[in-house]
């Protein structure tokens, strides 16, 4: 009995230092992507792009080759053309290079900011498997559904988040880079903060709720302080 004591404390300690903490993404990275969509609303695509991420500075920027499928972009223009989307300010933006438009979506108020650096620290690890010929961490983290993360071992470079079974990102870490040209985040001329995305969008609606949260948070803060 006291050999298996020892023989489950061994076990248990080798778990402990073997298993990495929850990742951390670094406040500046960028990297080419490949993703995969499908949902009941826009159904099934693929694009390709470039993510760029400044939590540093607060900056945003992802660029889509066809955002049709995209959530934000999809719902604003029905087209197969280049989407950009901006986080500078607080507010989100839409452009659409080859229409010449853009507009702005939401804020960070109503949760259209940028995503944490310790999105994942509650992130449960499952272990090491292989991803595109490449041994990776594999992590789960619930959110609306169940998000798997996939990162290098060493490095911790980015490398796949797929967001089941809707959304499936992966990072080419060939072009992974931690620096950035800050020129890359400056919003195109015809980006205004006044001119909003259409009502009858996602856009419009991640507004409406941010705004019946407001007055639902008002009436029972009034209600409670009478």
């Amino acid at each position: 009995m006291q050999k298996l004591i020892i023989a489950l404390c061994i076990f248990a300690l080798a778990s402990a230092t073997t298993q990495p903490s929850a990742p951390v993404w670094p406040d500046q990275w960028q990297a080419k992507f490949h993703e995969e969509m499908n949902d009941g609303i826009f159904g099934k695509g693929t694009t390709t792009g470039t993510f760029y991420y400044d939590w540093a500075n607060n900056l945003f920027r992802i660029d889509r080759a066809s955002g049709k499928k995209d959530r934000y972009c999809g719902t604003v223009k029905l087209k197969d053309t280049p989407c950009t989307q901006y986080v500078v300010d607080d507010v989100r933006y839409l452009h659409y290079p080859e229409l010449n438009h853009c507009c702005a979506c939401c804020s960070s108020k109503d949760g259209c900011g940028l995503t944490l650096p310790t999105w994942m620290k509650d992130a449960t690890y499952v272990g090491q498997t292989t991803l595109n010929e490449t041994v990776v961490d594999e992590w789960t983290i619930k959110g609306l559904q169940t998000n798997y993360y996939y990162e290098t071992p060493d490095s911790r470079i980015p490398v796949e988040l797929y967001m089941a079974p809707n959304s499936k990102m992966d990072w080419d870490i060939n072009t992974y880079s931690t620096s950035i040209d800050p020129n890359i985040f400056k919003l195109p001329s015809i980006c205004k903060a006044t001119q909003l995305c259409p009502k009858l969008s996602v856009c419009g609606a991640v507004r409406m709720q941010s705004q019946m949260n407001k007055i639902i948070k008002s009436l029972v803060d009034k209600l409670y302080n009478h």
